[in-house]
């Protein structure tokens, strides 16, 4: 009924990626990352909304080479959480994902479902 499809990754397909995140369900990212084709040579999970720091930036860069990585990948969330940091020795991509929804009728009608299981749910 639904389905996560990246809209940016695709540049990563092609070259080795370190992968990181700030985000409350790490796991679920790198697992996209894998459904998606894409080479991960490292990984670092941080915090969910981390303030990243220039020091994270070097450390995460330092490690990305160290793995024989071509590219920093992260998430759009985390893209925002950077603020003005900048990586200086690789490329920073984002995975932009886009959800598309295959059966309104199907997904409004198991949303009215659940809501009717809810413990003081109206009649």
């Amino acid at each position: 009924m639904i389905e996560k499809r990246p809209l940016r990754a695709r540049r990563c397909r092609r070259s080795q990626c370190f992968a990181f995140c700030g985000i409350g369900n790490p796991d679920a990212f790198f697992s996209d990352l894998q459904n998606w084709g894409i080479e991960v040579v490292g990984r670092r999970v941080f915090r969910d909304h981390h303030a990243y720091t220039a020091h994270d930036v070097k450390t995460l860069e330092e490690d990305a080479e160290q793995g024989g990585a071509k590219a920093l990948l992260t998430t759009e969330k985390d893209i925002q959480n950077l603020k003005k940091l900048r990586f200086a020795k690789l490329p920073l991509y984002c995975c932009k994902i886009a959800i598309e929804i295959r059966d309104g009728e199907a997904l409004c009608a198991l949303i009215k479902e659940k809501i009717a299981l809810r413990p003081g749910a109206a009649e």
